[in-house]
């Protein structure tokens, strides 16, 4: 049996992992940097109408989870 030693791979492997290393790290930066920039109001009338809605909604659908909650609409 001949075993062939593949030198060249072992380099290939740990720049492929780095580059694969670095894109996830740089995808959880931009998801909790996006996170962060999407619970703070940018303007006055977005503030006014984050404070109409109940904390309780608010936690219970942080981070895209999904809760039941009823909506009443003023006339």
């Amino acid at each position: 049996m001949e075993i062939h030693n593949h030198s060249k791979i072992g380099p290939l492997r740990r720049i492929i992992g780095f580059l694969f290393l670095a894109a996830a790290v740089a995808a959880v930066l931009g998801a909790v940097a996006s996170s962060r920039a999407v619970s703070r109001p940018s303007s006055p009338e977005q503030a006014a109408a984050l404070r109409k809605i109940a904390p309780w909604v608010t936690e219970h659908t942080a981070d895209g989870k999904q809760a039941e909650f009823m909506v009443v609409l003023a006339d």
